[in-house]
């Protein structure tokens, strides 16, 4: 179900290829079921059932024939009622966006579960407005709640017509297995658990986009009742004020910054932030070389997973993705972990602490390695990969053993001389190695894998054995179709905009 939190981020966000997919599946249940009917049909028809004495065992088709009819009416009910949704649905993501447009016109935003922040009462600024201005402000103010109010209800009255009408169309449980029972509509029409972003230049057609962590602003901009931050690089003026300004309403923000390498340049908003009504502690280098995860966890409902740090200076040349997970299990884990790390507990050979992995949590030190290995060792034909670097002999092992039984290796990285005693053993084994210069337009700062279109890991996890082993990180890994469809696109685009890397061949190139 869409559920009061969030309503408003899955009416804005909803995607109709969603309920098109579903629909799809519908379609492909519906001709399988009549086609097996069909073929019932002409069965019963052959000589061996007909005749003095068969009628007992003719009669036997009857059941399975009243059962296909019934399981065929239930799945083309099921995929009118999807359609209806779908079209309520995308006439109320238009009716949103027009809404926001309002809002933003006066100095108001509207948070991802229908909250309104006021930016000019909050900053002060109401009083300095000229009279348009004001008469502006003051008209939205009255307005807006009452059109964000009708949104919502519209799309909780959507839901409940498509729950009720899937209910109404019959025996469900042929189609039960196509993710679409009543009880799921809501949450495919509204989204998946995970929700993939690509940050950086040269976003290709057919993604997500985002810039700026614009959806992590707006993930901390609807915080309720608590936000929780581990990052390792931090050094945004407009990610730390909107951490101040969910603690002065009364947000509880908790933060955990990286000692071990970040803290001369993290100190500033270390000390803003601690003067400001937010939580922030360093890091325990006694259980972790560095802390290099990068998560933000608002109201213990979404997860905000990233490859890239809070720092300006790199958004608008570093390749990043942001992985939006509500998966409850994911989310709770997720929790958990922070809590220990906050009050540095969650070490698991100075502790014994163990993080919970939720459905789709990779964790360094703990499991990542083995992860990673996994993914790469199952791979049939193809790995794409995104990474800062490759720079461990264990990780080159394994690429170059998946490209020796056949498989098509594309890795992307930045240029780094100080990695090429691997890259060499990568190329002469016929991985596909493409680089970025250090001067060029982008930086390759993800750290994903991607196995056959099928399934991938995406997080904060670089491919070095100190990163695997030692640091506290965290990556997601997931099958999810638009999750991987998005890093695949993405990964595809960056290699053919890098050049080849060729061992000792040209230098200059290299």
């Amino acid at each position: 179900m869409m559920g009061d939190n969030g309503l408003w981020g899955a009416v804005k966000n909803f995607d109709p290829s969603v309920a098109e997919r579903i629909q799809s599946a519908f379609a492909d249940r519906s001709a399988g079921l009549s086609g097996f009917g069909g073929k019932l049909v002409a069965a019963r028809q052959l000589p061996g059932w007909q005749g003095p004495g068969k009628e007992a065992a003719s009669g036997s088709f009857v059941e399975p024939l009243g059962y296909l009819a019934e399981a065929r009416s239930a799945t083309e009910q099921a995929d009118a009622k999807v359609g209806d949704f779908a079209e309520a649905m995308g006439r109320l993501r238009a009716r949103a966006v027009e809404v926001e447009a309002m809002a933003q016109s006066a100095g108001f935003s509207v948070g991802a579960d229908g909250s309104i922040r006021d930016s000019y009462a909050l900053a002060g600024l109401v009083g300095s407005l000229s009279p348009a201005d004001r008469a502006r402000y003051e008209q939205v103010r009255v307005e807006l709640p009452a059109e964000v109010s009708a949104v919502l209800a519209q799309a909780k009255e959507a839901e409940s017509r498509a729950v009720a009408g899937l209910r109404a169309a019959g025996n469900l449980a042929a189609v039960r297995q196509l993710g679409a029972a009543a009880s799921q509509l809501a949450a495919e029409g509204s989204g998946d658990d995970l929700v993939l972003y690509v940050e950086g230049p040269h976003q290709p057609d057919g993604v997500n986009h985002d810039s700026n962590w614009q959806q992590v602003l707006k993930l901390i901009d609807g915080a309720q009742k608590s936000v929780d931050v581990t990052m390792y690089g931090f050094t945004d003026p407009a990610i730390r004020d909107a951490l101040v300004d969910a603690a002065a309403r009364g947000v509880k923000v908790r933060v955990v910054l990286d000692k071990g390498g970040q803290q001369k340049k993290d100190q500033p908003v270390f000390d803003y932030l601690n003067s400001h009504g937010v939580q922030a502690v360093w890091s325990s280098t006694d259980d972790f070389r560095f802390t290099h995860q990068k998560t933000v966890t608002v109201d213990g409902e979404t997860s905000a997973v990233m490859t890239g740090n809070f720092d300006p200076e790199y958004y608008d040349t570093a390749r990043d993705f942001v992985v939006l997970d509500t998966n409850k299990r994911d989310v709770a884990a997720i929790q958990d972990v922070f809590n220990h790390d906050f009050v540095g507990t969650g070490g698991t050979k100075t502790d014994g602490y163990t993080p919970p992995t939720g459905d789709n949590l990779v964790w360094s030190p703990t499991n990542a390695q083995g992860k990673i290995f996994a993914l790469i060792d199952g791979a049939k034909h193809t790995l794409s990969l995104d990474q800062q670097y490759v720079a461990s002999q264990d990780i080159t092992d394994h690429l170059v053993a998946a490209a020796q039984r056949g498989v098509d290796v594309q890795v992307t990285m930045v240029n780094n001389p100080s990695y090429y005693k691997y890259w060499d053993q990568l190329a002469a084994a016929g991985v596909d190695v493409h680089l970025y210069g250090r001067n060029a337009d982008m930086y390759i700062h993800a750290k994903n894998i991607v196995a056959d279109n099928t399934s991938a890991l995406v997080g904060s996890i670089n491919l070095s054995d100190n990163s695997m082993l030692n640091n506290r990180e965290l990556a997601v890994a997931t099958d999810d179709l638009d999750v991987v469809a998005g890093l695949e696109t993405t990964n595809a685009s960056d290699f053919v905009g890098g050049y080849e890397y060729r061992p000792a061949a040209s230098d200059s190139k290299r």
